[in-house]
């Protein structure tokens, strides 16, 4: 058997029809080849990534500090302080600090000397006592005094009670007879259960009918030569 010869337009036309399919798959490729043709931003491996961003940051901080001192100077004024406080509230607040440091320790010392040496007798106290007591705030008023049980060690501050005729100061630390010059009219005076080691100092007191000095280390009766109203 002879093939069959096959047309001229035919093959013609199967040509055409290859060459269209080339067309379109090379137009649907082109596309991708123009994409491809795009230049893509280089990636940086992840460690170096995170210092770029770093470096950046610290740049983007910079320039805005600079930015925040070129507006405090810009004007001419001295730049205030961040955080609404300034040098001079900051000075005025620790010369306050070191006032209240000194106050407690000045309080502490004072307390610490009490305790080690003794109640001190001060007028304020003495006033104090007056007002505790129910007896007149003006001190040559009073002619009695309670003083006993405060652990007064020496006797002081009594010029002003000139009108004491009754002294009460028993059970206290006191060593020493003094500084009752003052007391010219006194009648009464009790002084046992201290630690005074001698009669002295008790001329002045002419009017002193009445002295107890039990419960102490007075070893010697002595210098009573003027206290002639002694019972």
């Amino acid at each position: 058997m002879h093939p069959v010869a096959e047309e001229p337009g035919l093959q013609e036309a199967v040509a055409e029809e290859s060459n269209e399919e080339d067309d379109c798959r090379h137009a649907y490729i082109l596309p991708s080849n123009e994409d491809s043709l795009i230049k893509a931003e280089p990636q940086l491996p992840e460690g170096e990534q995170g210092t770029r961003k770093e470096t950046v940051d610290d740049t983007n901080l910079e320039q805005h500090k600079w930015e925040g001192i070129r507006k405090d100077y810009g004007t001419g004024e001295p730049a205030q302080e961040k955080g609404g406080s300034s040098v001079t509230d900051m000075q005025q607040d620790k010369e306050k600090a070191n006032g209240d440091y000194k106050l407690v320790t000045h309080s502490s010392r004072q307390n610490s000397e009490e305790n080690q040496g003794g109640m001190r007798m001060t007028k304020k106290l003495l006033k104090d006592l007056c007002k505790q007591h129910k007896l007149y705030m003006t001190p040559e008023l009073n002619d009695t005094l309670y003083l006993h049980y405060k652990g007064f060690d020496r006797l002081e501050n009594l010029e002003e009670y000139t009108g004491l005729k009754c002294l009460w100061l028993e059970c206290n630390g006191l060593t020493k007879i003094e500084n009752l010059d003052a007391q010219k009219d006194l009648r009464c005076l009790y002084l046992q259960l201290n630690l005074i080691n001698k009669m002295e100092n008790l001329e002045p007191m002419q009017k002193l009918d009445s002295l107890n000095l039990s419960n102490n280390y007075v070893k010697t009766i002595e210098n009573l030569c003027k206290n002639l109203s002694l019972q």
